[in-house]
């Protein structure tokens, strides 16, 4: 395994986990044709540089609080966090 979720509640820095994933992305494309612009893609999903970047935010969000209603479910447990953070975003792209 090169890298796992980093949740917002494990308070790691922003610059942390953006060098994290860049790694990891850059180990696992390693020797690929397109590696390179795998990375440029990255950042710039990570820099919100696009309305792309930004919709895919908003998914990824959305999925997060759907997969905490689906382990809630499994696991009877409180995952109402996770939703927050979707919930906080105001669920729309912002305007650019």
């Amino acid at each position: 395994m090169v890298t796992g979720d980093i949740t917002p509640s494990q308070g790691v820095p922003r610059e942390v986990k953006t060098q994290a994933e860049l790694s990891a992305l850059a180990e696992l494309t390693h020797g690929l044709e397109r590696a390179e612009r795998a990375l440029v893609i990255l950042r710039e999903y990570q820099n919100q540089e696009s309305h792309e970047a930004r919709f895919l935010k908003m998914v990824d969000k959305l999925e997060m609080a759907l997969q905490s209603l689906a382990y809630e479910d499994d696991f009877s447990i409180d995952l109402t966090e996770f939703r927050s953070f979707f919930e906080a975003s105001g669920n729309t792209p912002e305007e650019s």
